[in-house]
């Protein structure tokens, strides 16, 4: 088998190949590709985009195409998976994503050719009508990766930063679920 891990910002390559070790020792074929992108910024307002129009509104760069062409498993965190992708995919029998929310997979179209397997539900466990747990071709696991040592070095400083932007008004986020308090306390310190 041929697995096939996109890197980004958050959960570099080199952390994936370092949980996907064990598979090389099994007799698969581990390629390890980041998704290379300037900052954090890029990586928001891609995501952003994509949150808001579905996994089609970004193309994957061409690096993605050359090394998932013959992968059998393709794990993704934010990297879109795309209908044009899933095609350049031979031998595509599954999908892995690695975050809360799918958009970034056009999963009509996985489902289509296959399945997918996905890791983490923005809310958890999903309701009984969730549209992913009706497909017998869909596994889903619940999430881990708030444990991890990355995720808490990363993520407060990445909440942080995107605090700081919502408040500039640089930009809009859905992570911040109290944000009319959070500008208001912000304005009345500032004036204060």
């Amino acid at each position: 088998m041929k697995i096939v891990g996109i890197g980004d910002l958050l959960i570099p390559g080199k952390y994936i190949q370092e949980g996907f070790e064990p598979l090389n020792h099994e007799g698969n074929e581990v390629v390890i590709v980041d998704w290379k992108l300037s900052n954090y910024e890029e990586l928001q307002n891609i995501n952003l985009k994509v949150e808001q129009g579905g996994s089609e509104v970004y193309e994957p760069p061409a690096e993605i195409y050359a090394a998932a062409e013959e992968a059998d498993i393709l794990i993704v965190q934010f990297c879109t998976v795309t209908k044009k992708l899933i095609d350049h995919c031979k031998n595509l029998k599954a999908i892995g994503v690695l975050r809360g929310g799918i958009e970034n997979v056009n999963l009509e179209y996985a489902n289509e050719k296959g399945g997918a397997a996905i890791d983490v539900f923005e809310v958890e466990p999903p309701s009984k009508d969730y549209k992913m747990v009706v497909p017998e071709n869909v596994t889903i696991t619940p999430h881990l990766a708030g444990g991890t040592k990355d995720a808490f070095t990363h993520s407060p400083v990445l909440l942080a930063k995107e605090i700081l932007k919502v408040l500039e008004d640089r930009m809009v986020s859905r992570s911040i679920v109290n944000l009319k308090m959070c500008k208001e306390n912000a304005i009345a310190k500032m004036i204060g």
